[in-house]
């Protein structure tokens, strides 16, 4: 499976965290793991799919899509913002309601001129 570039696993169902061996798949051009068993609590909608550290993705350079829609993100923090610093071919990323917090680093200091669609509604974000 090193040759893949398409892996769509959205709407399966899943439950539980993420594997980071996906980030074995080096050539891979397009992911989504997009979940809709999603539920609101008091941080906004939640997910029993998650993602503990998202590191795993800067592997996958030739990344050009990420769908993560409703995949619980609350525990990567701010290190998404980094991630995508690192995956250079990037044009689309789909997180809504990840249950991302905080505030979102300057695009001075993050290197998204690649990126053509940002999708982050649903999320807690704030100024500063």
């Amino acid at each position: 499976m090193k040759n893949l570039i398409y892996l769509n696993l959205s709407h399966c169902g899943f439950i539980g965290e993420i594997p980071s061996n996906l980030g074995n798949l080096s050539n891979l051009q397009y992911l989504d793991f997009s979940s809709d068993y999603t539920y609101y609590d008091d941080f906004g909608f939640s997910s029993d799919l998650i993602i503990e550290n998202i590191e795993w993705m800067t592997n996958l350079v030739s990344l050009k899509h990420i769908g993560a829609n409703y995949v619980n993100l609350s525990m990567v923090g701010s290190q998404w913002v980094e991630v995508l610093h690192k995956l250079p071919m990037l044009t689309e990323l789909h997180l809504d309601g990840c249950s991302l917090f905080g505030s979102i680093p300057s695009p001075s200091f993050v290197n998204l001129t690649s990126l053509v669609v940002i999708a982050i509604s649903f999320n807690r974000f704030c100024n500063t």
